[in-house]
Protein backbone atom coordinates (compact mmCIF):
# COMPACT_ATOMS: atom_id res chain seq x y z
CA UNK A 1 0.00 0.00 0.00
CA UNK A 2 1.42 3.45 -0.85
CA UNK A 3 2.46 5.49 2.17
CA UNK A 4 -0.15 8.17 1.41
CA UNK A 5 -2.87 5.54 1.93
CA UNK A 6 -1.76 4.58 5.41
CA UNK A 7 -4.10 5.69 8.18
CA UNK A 8 -3.17 8.67 10.37
CA UNK A 9 -4.69 10.39 13.35
CA UNK A 10 -4.25 11.89 16.80
CA UNK A 11 -5.03 10.45 20.22
CA UNK A 12 -5.22 11.83 23.73
CA UNK A 13 -2.64 9.85 25.70
CA UNK A 14 -1.10 10.40 29.13
CA UNK A 15 -2.01 14.08 29.30
CA UNK A 16 -0.86 15.05 25.81
CA UNK A 17 -1.78 14.50 22.16
CA UNK A 18 0.17 11.97 20.12
CA UNK A 19 0.11 11.58 16.36
CA UNK A 20 0.15 8.13 14.79
CA UNK A 21 0.46 6.51 11.38
CA UNK A 22 -0.75 2.95 10.79
CA UNK A 23 -0.62 0.46 7.94
CA UNK A 24 -3.74 -1.37 9.17
CA UNK A 25 -5.30 -4.75 8.48
CA UNK A 26 -6.43 -7.63 10.68
CA UNK A 27 -2.84 -8.67 11.32
CA UNK A 28 -0.51 -9.03 14.31
CA UNK A 29 0.18 -5.58 15.71
CA UNK A 30 3.62 -4.02 16.01
CA UNK A 31 4.32 -0.59 17.51
CA UNK A 32 7.41 1.22 16.18
CA UNK A 33 8.96 3.72 18.61
CA UNK A 34 11.55 6.08 17.12
CA UNK A 35 14.72 7.63 18.52
CA UNK A 36 15.43 11.15 19.71
CA UNK A 37 14.84 13.79 16.98
CA UNK A 38 13.37 11.19 14.58
CA UNK A 39 9.62 10.65 14.23
CA UNK A 40 7.23 7.87 13.32
CA UNK A 41 7.72 8.08 9.57
CA UNK A 42 11.43 7.38 9.99
CA UNK A 43 10.17 3.79 10.27
CA UNK A 44 8.53 3.93 6.81
CA UNK A 45 11.16 1.72 5.09
CA UNK A 46 10.64 -0.97 7.74
CA UNK A 47 6.86 -0.61 7.58
CA UNK A 48 6.85 -0.99 3.79
CA UNK A 49 8.75 -4.26 4.13
CA UNK A 50 6.44 -5.68 6.80
CA UNK A 51 2.97 -4.30 6.06
CA UNK A 52 1.88 -7.41 4.20
CA UNK A 53 2.26 -9.46 7.39
CA UNK A 54 1.78 -6.99 10.24
CA UNK A 55 -0.28 -3.98 11.27
CA UNK A 56 2.49 -1.42 11.91
CA UNK A 57 1.72 1.50 14.22
CA UNK A 58 4.22 4.38 14.09
CA UNK A 59 3.80 6.83 16.96
CA UNK A 60 5.35 10.31 17.07
CA UNK A 61 6.70 10.77 20.60
CA UNK A 62 5.77 13.97 22.40
CA UNK A 63 7.71 16.91 20.99
CA UNK A 64 8.42 15.02 17.77
CA UNK A 65 6.76 14.91 14.36
CA UNK A 66 3.13 16.01 14.51
CA UNK A 67 2.57 15.25 18.20
CA UNK A 68 2.02 17.98 20.76
CA UNK A 69 5.05 19.46 22.51
CA UNK A 70 4.09 20.08 26.15
CA UNK A 71 6.46 21.97 28.42
CA UNK A 72 7.37 18.85 30.41
CA UNK A 73 7.19 15.08 30.38
CA UNK A 74 10.23 14.11 28.32
CA UNK A 75 11.90 11.87 30.88
CA UNK A 76 12.15 8.14 30.04
CA UNK A 77 9.47 6.96 32.45
CA UNK A 78 6.85 9.33 31.03
CA UNK A 79 7.82 8.33 27.48
CA UNK A 80 7.25 4.70 28.47
CA UNK A 81 3.87 5.57 29.95
CA UNK A 82 3.04 7.44 26.71
CA UNK A 83 3.56 4.23 24.73
CA UNK A 84 1.25 2.28 27.04
CA UNK A 85 -1.39 5.02 26.81
CA UNK A 86 -1.11 4.98 23.00
CA UNK A 87 -1.57 1.20 22.90
CA UNK A 88 -4.67 1.48 25.08
CA UNK A 89 -6.13 4.46 23.19
CA UNK A 90 -5.73 2.59 19.89
CA UNK A 91 -7.13 -0.59 21.48
CA UNK A 92 -4.13 -2.66 20.46
CA UNK A 93 -4.02 -6.31 21.51
CA UNK A 94 -0.67 -7.00 23.22
CA UNK A 95 1.52 -5.66 20.42
CA UNK A 96 5.21 -6.26 19.95
CA UNK A 97 7.14 -3.06 20.64
CA UNK A 98 10.08 -2.27 18.34
CA UNK A 99 12.11 0.68 19.54
CA UNK A 100 15.24 2.54 18.49
CA UNK A 101 17.47 4.42 20.96
CA UNK A 102 15.13 6.68 22.99
CA UNK A 103 12.21 4.59 21.75
CA UNK A 104 13.99 1.42 22.83
CA UNK A 105 14.37 2.71 26.39
CA UNK A 106 10.75 3.88 26.42
CA UNK A 107 9.62 0.46 25.15
CA UNK A 108 11.64 -1.32 27.80
CA UNK A 109 10.13 0.81 30.55
CA UNK A 110 6.65 0.35 29.08
CA UNK A 111 7.06 -3.41 29.39
CA UNK A 112 8.16 -2.97 33.01
CA UNK A 113 5.27 -0.65 33.84
CA UNK A 114 2.62 -2.84 32.20
CA UNK A 115 3.82 -6.38 31.41
CA UNK A 116 0.24 -7.31 30.54
CA UNK A 117 0.19 -4.91 27.57
CA UNK A 118 3.44 -5.86 25.81
CA UNK A 119 3.92 -9.16 23.94
CA UNK A 120 7.63 -8.86 23.12
CA UNK A 121 10.41 -6.27 22.71
CA UNK A 122 12.85 -5.74 19.84
CA UNK A 123 15.28 -3.00 20.84
CA UNK A 124 17.68 -1.25 18.46
CA UNK A 125 20.82 0.03 20.18
CA UNK A 126 19.30 1.44 23.37
CA UNK A 127 21.53 3.72 25.45
CA UNK A 128 22.36 1.91 28.71
CA UNK A 129 20.57 4.43 30.88
CA UNK A 130 20.05 1.86 33.66
CA UNK A 131 23.84 1.86 34.14
CA UNK A 132 24.46 5.61 33.73
CA UNK A 133 24.85 8.52 36.09
CA UNK A 134 24.55 12.21 35.28
CA UNK A 135 27.67 13.37 33.41
CA UNK A 136 29.39 16.49 34.71
CA UNK A 137 28.80 18.28 31.40
CA UNK A 138 25.14 17.20 31.06
CA UNK A 139 23.83 20.74 30.72
CA UNK A 140 26.47 21.62 28.16
CA UNK A 141 25.48 18.57 26.11
CA UNK A 142 21.79 19.51 26.30
CA UNK A 143 22.47 23.11 25.26
CA UNK A 144 24.51 21.94 22.27
CA UNK A 145 21.78 19.57 21.14
CA UNK A 146 19.08 22.22 21.52
CA UNK A 147 21.11 24.63 19.39
CA UNK A 148 21.56 21.95 16.74
CA UNK A 149 17.81 21.25 16.69
CA UNK A 150 17.09 24.97 16.29
CA UNK A 151 19.67 25.30 13.50
CA UNK A 152 18.32 22.27 11.63
CA UNK A 153 14.80 23.70 11.71
CA UNK A 154 16.01 26.83 9.89
CA UNK A 155 18.34 25.13 7.41
CA UNK A 156 17.19 24.54 3.81
CA UNK A 157 16.11 20.91 3.47
CA UNK A 158 18.54 20.32 0.61
CA UNK A 159 21.47 21.52 2.72
CA UNK A 160 20.45 19.35 5.66
CA UNK A 161 20.07 16.35 3.34
CA UNK A 162 23.59 16.91 2.01
CA UNK A 163 24.93 16.88 5.58
CA UNK A 164 22.98 13.72 6.33
CA UNK A 165 24.37 11.94 3.26
CA UNK A 166 27.94 12.99 4.06
CA UNK A 167 27.67 11.77 7.65
CA UNK A 168 25.71 8.60 6.82
CA UNK A 169 26.85 7.29 3.43
CA UNK A 170 25.15 3.90 3.91
CA UNK A 171 21.67 5.36 4.36
CA UNK A 172 19.24 5.15 1.45
CA UNK A 173 17.72 8.27 -0.12
CA UNK A 174 14.42 7.24 1.47
CA UNK A 175 16.03 7.20 4.92
CA UNK A 176 17.66 10.59 4.37
CA UNK A 177 14.38 12.19 3.26
CA UNK A 178 12.51 10.91 6.31
CA UNK A 179 15.34 11.97 8.61
CA UNK A 180 15.41 15.52 7.20
CA UNK A 181 11.66 15.92 7.63
CA UNK A 182 11.90 14.70 11.23
CA UNK A 183 14.82 17.02 12.09
CA UNK A 184 12.82 20.01 10.89
CA UNK A 185 9.78 19.13 13.00
CA UNK A 186 11.29 18.16 16.36
CA UNK A 187 11.07 20.61 19.29
CA UNK A 188 14.09 21.56 21.44
CA UNK A 189 12.32 20.54 24.66
CA UNK A 190 12.90 16.86 23.83
CA UNK A 191 16.51 17.09 25.01
CA UNK A 192 15.16 16.72 28.56
CA UNK A 193 14.96 12.96 27.88
CA UNK A 194 18.61 12.70 28.87
CA UNK A 195 18.37 14.72 32.10
CA UNK A 196 20.56 12.85 34.56
CA UNK A 197 18.50 13.83 37.59
CA UNK A 198 15.51 12.00 36.17
CA UNK A 199 17.64 8.96 35.32
CA UNK A 200 18.77 8.55 38.90
CA UNK A 201 15.19 8.73 40.22
CA UNK A 202 14.01 5.78 38.11
CA UNK A 203 13.71 2.45 39.95
CA UNK A 204 15.53 0.57 37.20
CA UNK A 205 15.89 -2.69 39.10
CA UNK A 206 12.20 -2.89 39.93
CA UNK A 207 11.01 -1.96 36.45
CA UNK A 208 13.47 -4.03 34.43
CA UNK A 209 12.95 -6.97 36.74
CA UNK A 210 9.23 -6.81 35.90
CA UNK A 211 9.89 -7.38 32.17
CA UNK A 212 8.85 -10.99 31.50
CA UNK A 213 8.28 -10.98 27.74
CA UNK A 214 10.83 -12.08 25.11
CA UNK A 215 13.48 -9.40 24.50
CA UNK A 216 15.98 -9.14 21.65
CA UNK A 217 18.56 -6.41 21.11
CA UNK A 218 19.91 -5.39 17.69
CA UNK A 219 23.10 -3.57 18.60
CA UNK A 220 25.55 -1.35 16.78
CA UNK A 221 29.22 -2.19 16.54
CA UNK A 222 30.99 -0.86 19.65
CA UNK A 223 33.80 0.40 17.40
CA UNK A 224 31.41 2.45 15.27
CA UNK A 225 29.23 4.19 17.82
CA UNK A 226 26.99 1.82 19.79
CA UNK A 227 25.29 3.53 22.72
CA UNK A 228 25.20 0.25 24.64
CA UNK A 229 28.57 -0.93 25.87
CA UNK A 230 29.29 -4.54 26.71
CA UNK A 231 29.17 -3.53 30.38
CA UNK A 232 25.74 -1.94 29.91
CA UNK A 233 24.54 -5.08 28.15
CA UNK A 234 25.80 -7.25 31.00
CA UNK A 235 23.98 -5.02 33.50
CA UNK A 236 20.72 -5.39 31.57
CA UNK A 237 21.17 -9.14 31.37
CA UNK A 238 21.28 -9.30 35.16
CA UNK A 239 17.72 -7.96 35.19
CA UNK A 240 16.54 -9.90 32.11
CA UNK A 241 18.64 -13.09 32.01
CA UNK A 242 16.97 -14.58 28.94
CA UNK A 243 17.36 -11.60 26.64
CA UNK A 244 18.91 -12.22 23.23
CA UNK A 245 21.37 -9.85 21.58
CA UNK A 246 23.27 -9.48 18.32
CA UNK A 247 25.85 -6.90 17.32
CA UNK A 248 25.91 -5.90 13.67
CA UNK A 249 29.49 -5.50 12.44
CA UNK A 250 30.31 -2.04 11.06
CA UNK A 251 26.79 -0.73 11.81
CA UNK A 252 26.46 2.55 13.68
CA UNK A 253 23.83 3.61 16.18
CA UNK A 254 21.07 3.58 13.53
CA UNK A 255 21.57 -0.13 12.91
CA UNK A 256 18.66 -0.59 10.52
CA UNK A 257 19.79 2.30 8.34
CA UNK A 258 23.38 1.06 8.11
CA UNK A 259 22.60 -2.65 7.78
CA UNK A 260 19.02 -2.79 6.51
CA UNK A 261 18.98 -6.29 5.00
CA UNK A 262 20.50 -8.23 7.93
CA UNK A 263 18.53 -6.09 10.38
CA UNK A 264 15.27 -6.94 8.64
CA UNK A 265 16.14 -10.63 8.56
CA UNK A 266 16.71 -10.53 12.31
CA UNK A 267 13.51 -8.57 12.96
CA UNK A 268 11.38 -10.80 10.73
CA UNK A 269 12.61 -13.92 12.51
CA UNK A 270 11.85 -12.39 15.92
CA UNK A 271 8.38 -11.18 14.93
CA UNK A 272 7.54 -14.53 13.37
CA UNK A 273 8.50 -16.35 16.56
CA UNK A 274 6.59 -13.99 18.85
CA UNK A 275 3.31 -13.22 17.06
CA UNK A 276 2.02 -16.72 16.35
CA UNK A 277 0.06 -17.15 19.59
Amino acid sequence: MPIDRWMTGDIAANGTTLHWTRTGGDLPQVVLAHGLTDDGLCWAPVARELEGDYDLVMVDARGHGHSAAPAAGYEPLTMGADLIAACEALELRRPVLVGHSMGAVASLLAAGLRPDVVRALFLEDPPGMWAMSRPENAEEIAVGLRRQIEANALMPASELAAIGRAENPRWSDQEIAAWVAAQQRVQPAVTAFFDGDDLESIKWGELLGAVKCPVRLALADTAVGSLLTDEGLAALRRYIPRLQSKRFPSAGHSVRRDAFVPYMENLREFLGANTRA
